[in-house]
């Protein structure tokens, strides 16, 4: 499962987190990607047909734009993903997108023991999500929970710079299930 926060993202696989933060590139590595992502749009609208204006409206069994599943496979394609939701803009609804694409009802979501946001907690009230709280800070208290909740997925905002002494908890949070993260001062 996958949540991305401002500085780090997660995927959550058999109870364990790997870290997928993204990485600077080069010119020339933005570039060889760049023409990696055409290449994915070119296999999957060929000739002519990705430069038309597509389907509008919303299509049955869908609830979106045919378009728009066609280029979510091409993002999830061209990324490597099992799947890729595309939303506009960011914040709650890119929030909202992603955890109605991972999650069902009843799932179990972790997050750090701090006030949710009230449109993200509207969000998880309506998915009627099971709400896991635990003090990212505290790394035997978020290794303990992970083992013994399991939680389906987690949600980390990483905010950046962190303050003096304080953990950058979204790094931290992906670590601890490694056994990597052994100092709050990262």
């Amino acid at each position: 499962m996958f949540f991305t926060g401002l500085a780090c993202s997660f995927r959550l696989k058999e109870g364990t987190y790997e870290d997928v933060s993204l990485q600077s590139l080069t010119l020339i590595e933005a570039q060889q990607k760049q023409f990696a992502l055409w290449d994915t749009i070119c296999r999957h609208f060929p000739g002519a047909e990705f430069l038309t204006s597509g389907d509008l409206g919303l299509t049955p069994g869908l609830n979106q734009p045919r378009i728009t599943q066609r280029v979510e496979q091409v993002l999830a394609d061209a990324f490597h993903a099992q799947a890729a939701a595309l939303v506009q803009g960011a914040g709650t609804g890119a929030i909202r997108a992603g955890l109605a694409a991972l999650l069902k009802p009843g799932q179990r979501l972790l997050v750090h023991d701090a006030p949710v946001y009230p449109t993200t907690r509207v969000i998880i009230e309506q998915m009627g999500l099971t709400l896991i709280t635990v003090d990212f800070n505290d790394l035997s208290a978020l290794k303990q929970v992970v083992d013994e909740q399991q939680p389906d997925a987690a949600l980390v905002a990483a905010y950046a710079p962190a303050a003096a002494g304080q953990l950058r908890a979204g790094r931290c949070a992906g670590n601890v299930a490694r056994g990597r993260c052994s100092s709050v001062n990262r």
